[in-house]
């Protein structure tokens, strides 16, 4: 269907889609968009169970920039505060799985700088009302706190992680127009 002041979107089209995922991700229209980020940490050590550690609780910053064929460059900032997972509260301090207490490194990355060309890979899932994106980015390389070096710290000469994200919109708002902005941010 149509959206108040807009057309159907066509959920098989790779850069109509991409269009709609920077209007939800960010904006595209220039300007700088503030996106929540929410979520959990999680501690996986061999041979042992997975325990949740920490909420994480922060705000990314970008703007998107049109490049060559139709695709983006997402320019990015982020800071992202640990917090206890029970109580919420920021934490500075910490016992590890090794039962130290350590400092808590809080994140401020920038740049946090993505490209988005137009491909199959940005088509989302159509749950209902809704559209959902979802990225899994799976990290793995040379620890930069080898144990050797930060005993304390480190358990490991590689560093492997993941983050998973999801965006989620109102398929009638993305369809109702509103130039580069989408009108809110439900992102996790």
């Amino acid at each position: 269907g149509e959206g108040a002041g807009g057309k159907a979107l066509n959920l098989s089209d790779a850069k109509e889609m991409l269009d709609a995922f920077i209007r939800v991700r960010s904006r595209n229209d220039g300007k700088t968009s503030f996106t929540h980020i929410k979520g959990y940490a999680y501690e996986f050590v061999e041979g042992g169970p997975h325990k949740r550690i920490f909420q994480i609780d922060g705000v990314s910053a970008s703007r998107a920039r049109p490049v060559a064929n139709g695709g983006y460059e997402l320019l990015t900032r982020e800071v992202v505060f640990y917090k206890d997972p029970k109580t919420g509260e920021i934490l500075d301090r910490w016992t590890n799985s090794q039962g130290r207490e350590v400092p808590v490194a809080h994140i401020a990355n920038d740049p946090v700088n993505q490209r988005y060309p137009v491909g199959a890979w940005i088509l989302p899932q159509a749950m209902g009302a809704s559209l959902s994106w979802s990225f899994d980015v799976l990290l793995d390389y040379p620890n930069p706190l080898p144990p050797s070096e930060y005993p304390h710290s480190s358990r490991s000469d590689r560093y492997a992680a993941g983050e998973v994200f999801e965006f989620r919109a109102s398929k009638k708002e993305l369809e109702g127009g509103g130039g580069g902005v989408y009108p809110q941010k439900t992102n996790t």
